[in-house]
């Protein structure tokens, strides 16, 4: 089976509905390191929260689309550090 990947440098959804999205907790974390990265931030679910609903344009780096099996990840910088409490 091939995985094929489609890279795009446009947006594929609105970061709107992204936004609304983390607000509802509706989101997933994918990828071979993401979890070990916000593990290794010591970031809390809620910190990832807060960062994804505060995401502007300016941020959007690209879109992955994988056919196979069929998913979208979006990639975005932020250059932010966890406010400490």
């Amino acid at each position: 089976m091939v995985n094929t990947i489609k890279e795009t440098h446009l947006p594929h959804y609105l970061l709107d509905d992204i936004r609304q999205a983390a607000h509802r907790d509706n989101f997933r974390y994918e990828g071979r390191k993401v979890n070990t990265d916000i593990r290794n931030l010591s970031y809390t679910s809620e910190d990832v929260k807060k960062c994804i609903s505060g995401l502007v344009s300016g941020q959007f780096k690209k879109c992955l689309h994988y056919e196979v099996p069929s998913m979208m990840f979006i990639s975005v910088i932020i250059n932010k550090q966890k406010t400490q409490q």
